[in-house]
């Protein structure tokens, strides 16, 4: 009865529009706090969320609790009310970091406050005007706008040599450590580089044998107790980028780094039925496309 073939099809095409661009701005405003919050605050990101965070983590726990359904245990962002990431981003703490390239925060409470209301209504399933399209067309181009200087943060990305200056302290061994094994042709590591982009400093490795484990990013969050990263890992398994932010601690950045060098591989013996793969893993925040990579 509601497949595509079937009589009930409620969804015009406005609708469906519509629900594509609230999606798309909204899970994009949410990755890109945290990707801002990482830069700051490194391991301790989540306090800058404040009374938000507590609430978000909370609905976490009933979702898991349910114990029907999968909660979505590394993302805490999508836990938030819209309003609450709202408010997140509007805070003391948080506001100077957009403050000098969004509206004046009275212009962009107003702009939200028609974004959530037409969030509402494609939620609700109220019909949507050519007034409403053209409200939620606007803040689109407000956002692209806003978030501008990202694609210039990308166009900047720029490779480090491990001997030049660059590179925090702390993790400069440990890569020049690893560029050493994959110049051996003997580990398990076919390569390395290592690039800057805004306030991250970006590994990509590649395996010169075998792939990477479905549980291999829990494992390194979990290892390190740490999930100021962020991480892409390609289709075949095979290869991994990771973006860690320079204000992690000496010890939290040794940490990551080693966990990194040691991500998770299939083993050989490994059967395929002997276990489901963790359906967090690779989604998001760890592969989401960066705020730079941008369009509604």
């Amino acid at each position: 009865m509601f497949s595509p073939e079937g009589r009930a099809n409620f969804c015009s095409s406005d609708a469906q529009e519509a629900y594509r661009l609230v999606y798309n701005i909204e899970m994009y405003l949410r990755h890109m706090v945290r990707w801002e919050l990482v830069a700051k605050a490194g391991r301790d990101w989540k306090t800058l969320l404040g009374n938000a965070g507590n609430a978000a983590d909370a609905r976490r726990r009933n979702e898991r609790e349910l114990r029907l359904i999968d909660a979505d245990e590394r993302n805490l962002l999508s836990y938030l009310l819209l309003t609450e990431l709202k408010d997140v981003m509007t805070s003391e703490a948080v506001w100077p970091i957009f403050k000098n390239r969004w509206p004046p925060q009275d212009l962009f409470l107003a702009d939200f406050k028609i974004f959530n209301a037409i969030r509402a209504k494609v939620a609700h399933f109220r019909p949507l005007t050519t007034l409403d399209m053209r409200a939620i067309d606007r803040f689109r181009s407000i956002v692209e706008q806003m978030t501008a200087h990202y694609r210039g943060q990308q166009r900047a990305e720029k490779q480090l040599d491990p001997d030049a200056p660059g590179i925090p302290e702390p993790i400069v061994e440990p890569i020049k450590d690893w560029i050493r094994e994959c110049a051996s042709g003997t580990g398990r590591w076919a390569s390395l580089a290592v690039s800057a982009v805004h306030a991250y400093v970006v590994i990509v490795a590649r395996l010169r044998i075998g792939s990477f484990a479905p549980s291999a990013v829990s494992a390194l969050i979990d290892g390190t107790r740490c999930d100021a990263l962020f991480l892409s890992i390609d289709e075949p398994a095979i290869a991994l980028k990771a973006y860690l932010p320079r204000c992690l601690k000496e010890r939290e950045a040794v940490a990551m780094m080693a966990g990194l060098r040691g991500f998770g591989l299939v083993e050989d013996e490994l059967f395929p039925d002997e276990g489901e793969p963790e359906h967090f893993d690779f989604s998001v925040p760890f592969d989401l496309p960066l705020p730079m990579q941008f369009r509604a």
